[in-house]
């Protein structure tokens, strides 16, 4: 039914849904384990997205990409797609939870591949954006996940970035995530 309604979209020149299309039948190669097909399909989505300037086709198509990318056991390369991904989805103001998921995602895949300076540079990526639409508590999460030395100061950071906005809300619970954290370091 996607390849009849894709002949329909090129014939009408409907561009985005012609990219739209893609990513559905990315995901659908993945599903059925054609994991090339599904990357392919991903990969003429965020084309013809770019195209048109279509932020949510881009940033959808990328993230179609990385999770079959992780089913071919290519962690750094779908760490790299969930970035791209977060990239366009930081573009589109209501999808502030895709990009933070994203970012999380990207995080823990470069940790697990023991990319530490990727691990920070997008932990501090997400901590200076950091504000009463992205989850302050998720983020936490994601540096307790991957707790190095860095940790300590970019809680510091975090807190920093968090009540230097205008509308933070309630940070008390995150606050007592640190305060738990810092019971699990040794005494020096």
């Amino acid at each position: 039914i996607y390849n009849d309604a894709l002949i329909y979209t090129k014939e009408y020149k409907l561009y985005k849904e012609e990219s739209r299309i893609y990513w559905i039948l990315s995901g659908i190669y993945r599903n059925t384990n054609e994991l090339d097909a599904s990357i392919a399909y991903a990969n003429k989505s965020i084309e013809c997205s770019k195209n048109i300037n279509n932020y949510y086709g881009v940033a959808n198509a990328y993230e179609e990409k990385a999770d079959s990318l992780i089913l071919q056991d290519k962690d750094i390369d779908a760490a790299n797609s969930y970035v791209e991904s977060a990239h366009y989805f930081n573009k589109i103001e209501q999808f502030s939870d895709a990009y933070q998921n994203n970012i999380s995602k990207a995080i823990n895949l470069y940790s697990k591949s023991g990319l530490k300076s990727k691990v920070n540079e997008l932990l501090n990526q997400l901590i200076l954006d950091a504000s009463s639409k992205i989850d302050a508590g998720k983020i936490i999460d994601v540096m307790l996940d991957c707790s190095d030395e860095n940790t300590s100061s970019n809680f510091e950071k975090l807190f920093d970035s968090y009540f230097s906005k205008q509308n933070s809300i309630n940070i008390i619970t995150s606050f007592f995530d640190f305060i738990n954290y810092c019971k699990t370091l040794p005494l020096e």
